[in-house]
């Protein structure tokens, strides 16, 4: 077993990478998987990347928009990273997620 598989940001990856190859019910399981310790931390790159990964899972413009918001909040509150700023890069309204 890999060292990384209990990290949740290499769960995160994974399910990124399973909703874009339509095996949802793989990406769900990941995202439960991690769901009570990235969102016990909700000031962690984890937590923002959890949200995006949720978006493409849900796949709903409200959805998606009030993610968008709340990461955004999140990048001009002081958590102003690169990962971040991909997160929400990728959330934007002009972007073809």
């Amino acid at each position: 077993m890999s060292q990384f598989a209990h990290d949740p940001l290499y769960k995160l990856m994974q399910a990124q990478i399973y909703c874009v190859e339509e095996r949802d019910e793989d990406a769900e399981w990941l995202l439960e998987a991690v769901r009570e310790d990235v969102l016990a931390d909700t000031s962690s790159i984890e937590y923002c990347y959890f949200l995006y990964v949720s978006t493409l899972m849900v796949k709903e413009e409200e959805y998606t928009a009030q993610v968008y918001s709340q990461v955004k909040k999140f990048y001009e509150n002081g958590y102003d990273t690169y990962k971040v700023l991909w997160i929400l890069f990728y959330l934007g309204p002009d972007s073809e997620s």
